[in-house]
């Protein structure tokens, strides 16, 4: 097995692009995870994401990308804005110190921990970054064998790296979903710690200290998300109604009195062509206005994709 541990700036702007992505799906809410814009040391409870000056054009290029993988390659100018505006990072100890963690814990896994497929493992890379949760992982499968990629947020005790990892390998073993704030991967965190309070002398454990999250950090998250343009408020941002026209006021109306309903397709077409709706109708139409009412959204700095199309049905409008 070939143990790598990185640390250029390429890959820290790819993991980056991928936060960015878990911000724009309102992934971290689901797993409690507060996204901060300064790094807090030894917290599990946030997630970190520098205070960089993004373009429009970066979120909507990440809004749009269909990847939900840090370690598959983000658009490469969503990559290059990001990586040109990151200071130059060194982890706390050379690359070979953690190398030679990760390949300990693989050992010990092999031998105590019968059923993970550890032997089927031909790769193992490891992020060493100072942002993002204390740790993610992805795997790649190929006829060779198993590939898996680790990050570990260096501001977190080494054990981390091991956590990590048997996520990662229990993932592979028991075939279930991985997202965060899903049920299985709280299972597996479960395990985690119950195996990592039994580990020998010679690998670091977990720290079990709980973290609350305070009121101070709840306030800067909201605040660095509102002004990313994500606010995480189960609550409608205020939209200006000026530049819309007369149809995409009377749709905007519509949806807004069934927010958080599905308004069916037939329902917009009456909303935009009343009584010759039948005559009128036009999906290109229909669509193009959505389209409209979308970018004038954006154009008020709410880059949340607000109105969902649900596919045969509607459309619908969501704080």
């Amino acid at each position: 097995m070939i143990i790598r541990a990185v640390y250029d700036s390429s890959s820290q702007a790819n993991y980056l692009c991928y936060l960015a992505k878990c911000i724009t799906r309102e992934v971290f809410p689901k797993g409690n995870l507060l996204v901060l814009p300064y790094p807090v040391a030894n917290n599990p409870g946030l997630v970190y994401f520098p205070d960089i000056k993004l373009s429009a054009s970066f979120w909507k290029t990440i809004t749009a990308c269909p990847n939900v993988h840090y370690a598959r390659p983000f658009p490469e100018s969503a990559v290059s804005e990001i990586q040109s505006l990151l200071i130059p990072y060194s982890p706390p100890f050379p690359s070979t110190h953690y190398q030679k963690l990760a390949s300990k814990y693989m050992s010990y896994f092999a031998r105590r921990l019968s059923g993970l497929p550890v032997d089927s493992v031909i790769s193992l890379t490891i992020l060493l970054t100072p942002y993002g949760t204390r740790g993610s992982f992805n795997i790649q499968k190929s006829p060779q064998g198993i590939r898996i990629f680790l990050t570990a947020k260096t501001d977190f005790s080494d054990s981390e790296i091991g956590r990590t990892l048997l996520m990662s390998l229990y993932k592979i073993e028991s075939k279930t979903n991985a997202e965060i704030g899903g049920l299985d991967r709280f299972k597996r965190q479960a395990a985690n710690d119950f195996l990592f309070r039994h580990l020998p002398g010679n690998l670091p454990v977990l720290n079990f200290r709980k973290y609350p999250h305070s009121g101070t950090y709840r306030t800067d998250s909201v605040s660095f998300l509102t002004r990313l343009g994500f606010p995480p408020e189960n609550k409608l941002p205020a939209i200006k109604t000026d530049g819309f026209s007369c149809q995409e006021n009377s749709l905007w109306q519509l949806l807004l009195a069934n927010l958080g309903n599905t308004v069916s397709f037939d329902r917009v077409a009456e909303s935009l062509w009343g009584d010759n709706s039948f005559d009128h109708f036009s999906p290109y139409t229909m669509a193009k206005v959505i389209q409209n009412l979308r970018h004038k959204i954006r154009q008020q700095g709410i880059l949340k994709n607000i109105i969902l199309t649900q596919r045969k049905r509607g459309y619908l409008l969501t704080p």
